[in-house]
């Protein structure tokens, strides 16, 4: 993904400040291209990966446009009005506790950058697979990450083809024939393979309540991890393809040239090689708190 050369203003307010300068909290972009507003840009709050995995919008008439909250953690914002666009990864000091209020500005070239998707964004998305009909299962068993005998994307994150999970936040999982894919999330299912008895191999994270024998929790934390840091990648995927060997098909789920990944995790890019990170993307590892690479 390329980032373009824009000018960024960053506000962050207190509680105190926000109070005197706006009627609650949220994040505030505004939109310039040669110092002017820029009406009806489209602005989008995601990820690196999922660009609208929280909010998208428009701009008003002033250039600007609010949305409700300041999401926690590393989140992306990108815009883009006609050729240009525009895009800022916000990394704020206290991950876990962000400000009530964020104002950015965010300046568009006359053309190239990156644009968001022409798809909806963050809950009004359907995750649950419409490529095939899973089986109806009861409340415990739909927790189930893999059935022993077909598995339906093997490999990816959450339960069968995206179905929901505790501690994995829904953006992350399958929608519309595309899945998130991570190291965490494919060990993990290689592991249940293997050891059926694992954690969050039978019923989810209430294996953690319920019991397990002990295996595949490495895993389990790894792609939790990984997945809250926005570190997955994406793959169309056929819902309707099983696989009962225990082993992810690589060729369909490796990982793409420049995804950042941990360096131990190299073998899953499907050049089988990583690269250093340049100063841009060593920002984000840094921003994640993960020693990372970059695919080759």
């Amino acid at each position: 993904m390329r980032t373009s050369a824009a000018l960024v203003i960053l506000v962050l307010l207190g509680a105190d400040a926000h109070a005197q300068t706006a009627p609650g909290g949220g994040l505030f972009v505004k939109i310039t291209r040669n110092g002017a507003p820029v009406a009806k840009a489209t602005v989008c709050v995601g990820t690196t990966l999922d660009r609208n995995a929280f909010y998208q919008s428009a701009t008003d008439l002033q250039g600007s446009v609010r949305f409700a909250s300041v999401p926690g953690g590393t989140f992306v914002v990108t815009a883009h009005a006609g050729a240009g666009g525009a895009q800022h990864v916000h990394a704020p000091a206290t991950p876990a506790n962000p400000p009530p209020l964020v104002s950015l500005t965010l300046a568009l070239p006359l053309s190239g950058g990156p644009a968001c998707p022409d798809t909806p964004a963050g809950a009004q998305r359907t995750f649950r697979p419409s490529a095939i009909t899973l089986p109806q299962r009861s409340a415990v068993e739909a927790w189930r990450i893999e059935p022993q005998n077909r598995q339906h994307c093997f490999g990816a994150i959450g339960a069968e083809c995206g179905q929901a999970q505790g501690g994995l936040p829904l953006t992350a999982l399958c929608a519309n024939g595309r899945c998130f894919v991570n190291p965490g999330s494919w060990d993990h299912d290689e592991c249940c393979f293997a050891h059926p008895l694992g954690m969050a191999c039978q019923a989810g994270p209430l294996d953690a309540v319920s019991g397990h024998d002990g295996h595949c929790v490495t895993e389990w934390d790894k792609a939790v991890r990984l997945t809250t840091r926005g570190l997955n990648w994406v793959r169309d995927v056929d819902f309707a393809r099983t696989n009962a060997t225990g082993t992810v098909e690589f060729p369909l789920y490796c990982a793409p040239p420049g995804m950042l990944l941990p360096p131990a995790d190299a073998a899953k890019c499907c050049s089988r090689q990583t690269r250093a990170l340049t100063p841009v993307e060593q920002v984000r590892a840094t921003a994640a708190g993960e020693p990372l690479a970059a695919c080759r």
